[in-house]
């Protein structure tokens, strides 16, 4: 077996395992979180740049999937913080 198959075929077993696994981000994924940091206020700098990192790290592969818009994305980083 050439070494690209047994990686096709391992990558494909991993997958399988382990839904969301290959970086999908969901509309979902972004609720979830702007649920969860609404219950924590952002009392310091580290709090800012935490929740902007991590609102980014979902927002950004939504907008470069076409599954959001960057308006939406503004939207949604104000309702969160």
């Amino acid at each position: 077996m050439e070494w690209d198959e047994f990686k096709r075929k391992i990558m494909a077993q991993i997958m399988a395992l382990y839904p969301g696994a290959d970086g999908s981000v969901f509309h979902s994924d972004l609720e979830r979180f702007l649920v969860k940091a609404s219950r924590k206020p952002l009392t310091s700098e580290v709090d800012v740049g935490r929740y902007h990192r991590q609102f980014a790290s979902i927002a950004n592969r939504l907008i470069a999937d076409n599954r959001m818009s960057e308006e939406e994305a503004r939207y949604q980083y104000r309702r969160g913080s």
